[in-house]
């Protein structure tokens, strides 16, 4: 079994060396093909309003630009683009795309979209952050990419003390071509390592893949949903930007879907190297139902721009959701003793520890956990080889983290739900690549306390609510909350 372990990761780090070919240089557009220009349109004390006009001279449209500038101030509120980068008196600024999604090599729609530091905090209440974007669709359209001999002007009011103070030495660039820059980067330093820890064992392959940064096309994904947040392409319904605090000093970017005289709350947790943006579509239909909704970004996007530095483990993350816990404590349209967790795939498996050791959580909605043992002996649950290697894997946490065996106890899937007599819920699809239905199987025999488990014929992993499961797999689900959250 080892032998065919080493073959599968191999294989897998082989697949890494060849996507990591892929090359495109970075686009830094000549002078010659666009003329930047500023004017400043009135003044109030050392509050300044201007606009910035960007020329296409050149021969080909302007798509997925990026633009940086200096200016020694600070921008207050901008319109037609997004701020994405800032470091004290430099500025990046984007074309951004609201209204549609912008695919690779795509031509965005029009749109508008706006950066407002005069309301990012309604009511003075820094946990509560309301898009200033997020009923903007349909209205005050512009174009943000620019065809050969049209302009774009984009709006800026920023505060300076100097009254000399303007945006200047503009140098604009391909963002999309960055991004694939450093994807590549990210994907040959994945490549080396990993190639150098196979040839050491499976055991320092593994720590080092659960405790790295979790996503691949890390960049493209930061770009397209960290920093664009673009809940209106996921969904209609009403929502805030929050942030959760965490004792270490991390802010969470999340998102709260709240509802009119809601039945309860649910912290949703997306899987591993996911976003919370993938999650919406599977979490709709419970605030259709009358629950409302936290979902946050896993710890590890606060570094996608710098993701060799990130480090961290599952015990990380349950302590986010514990944060996540506190936080929805001190809202007052939420009733703190109807919380519970909605878990998808890790996120799933991250419920089932956080579901024991967490006051506060009243039920566990588990969709497709792992049941992977780490003190357990049964292969039927086991990937292969797993048995022959988790005491090293063990091992290494313990001489590195200091993490010993009573505390893997406290993060074992079987231990906690066998300690765990709160109600929770199991689905699975049965056509599942990843979780075998003998998983499941474990979980559900060892709950001590009321428990129900859910299997659909049509679905595979985390998929239910987008097969011929759906209508099943809602009716599952909120039946379960309704009798053990709402009552």
């Amino acid at each position: 079994m080892i032998k065919y372990l080493c073959k599968t990761f191999s294989a897998i780090l082989i697949f890494s060396i060849i996507l990591s070919i892929v090359f495109i240089p970075v686009t830094v557009l000549a002078d010659s093909s666009y003329n930047v220009s500023y004017s400043c349109q009135s003044r109030w004390k050392n509050i300044f309003m201007g606009e910035i006009t960007v020329k296409n001279t050149g021969e080909k449209e302007l798509t997925h630009w990026k633009m940086e500038f200096e200016l020694n101030g600070e921008i207050l509120h901008i319109s037609n683009a997004n701020i994405i980068e800032s470091d004290n008196s430099r500025y990046v600024i984007a074309g951004e795309q609201y209204n549609a999604k912008m695919p690779f090599g795509k031509t965005a729609s029009n749109i508008i979209m706006e950066h407002n530091k005069f309301n990012l905090f309604p009511n003075n209440n820094p946990g509560r952050i309301i898009s200033s974007i997020s009923r903007s669709k349909g209205r005050n359209k512009c174009n943000v990419n620019i065809a050969p001999g049209e302009t774009l002007k984009i709006h800026i009011t920023y505060r300076a003390q100097n009254k000399a103070a303007k945006p200047k030495n503009f140098i604009i660039t391909d963002l999309y071509d960055e991004i694939s820059v450093k994807s590549k980067e990210w994907n040959d330093y994945i490549a080396k390592k990993e190639g150098e820890l196979i040839a050491s064992s499976i055991a320092e392959l593994l720590f080092f893949t659960y405790t790295r940064f979790e996503a691949d096309m890390l960049y493209a994904k930061g770009y397209e949903n960290i920093v664009r947040n673009p809940v209106g392409e996921y969904t209609n319904a009403r929502y805030e930007n929050v942030e959760i605090d965490t004792p270490e000093g991390h802010k969470l970017r999340g998102l709260f879907f709240p509802v009119r005289r809601p039945k309860g709350t649910l912290i949703a947790l997306h899987g591993r190297g996911d976003d919370m943006y993938n999650t919406i579509k599977n979490i709709e239909f419970l605030m259709e139902s009358g629950y409302q909704v936290l979902m946050f970004n896993g710890r590890f996007w606060n570094h996608y721009q710098n993701p060799s530095q990130y480090f961290g483990t599952i015990f990380d993350d349950v302590d986010d959701i514990e944060s996540a816990v506190r936080y929805l404590k001190t809202r007052k349209d939420v009733d703190s003793r109807k919380i519970g967790l909605y878990g998808f795939s890790n996120g799933a498996n991250k419920s089932i520890i956080a579901g024991k050791q967490i006051e506060g959580i009243k039920v566990s909605v588990l969709d497709a956990p792992s049941a992977l043992p780490f003190f357990d002996e049964d292969e039927e649950i086991s990937p292969p080889g797993w048995l022959y290697i988790r005491d090293d894997f063990m091992k290494l946490y313990e001489e590195r983290l200091g993490i010993t065996i009573e505390d893997f106890k406290e993060g074992d899937y079987i231990y906690c739900m066998t300690n765990n007599s709160k109600p929770v819920l199991f689905l699975h699809g049965l056509n599942d690549p990843w979780v075998k239905k003998a998983e499941i199987e474990k979980l559900y025999s060892v709950a001590p306390g009321v428990k129900e488990v859910h299997y659909f014929p049509n679905s595979g992993h985390t998929d239910a609510m987008h097969t011929e499961d759906k209508h099943d797999y809602i009716n599952a689900v909120i039946s379960f909350l309704d009798k053990y959250l709402y009552k």
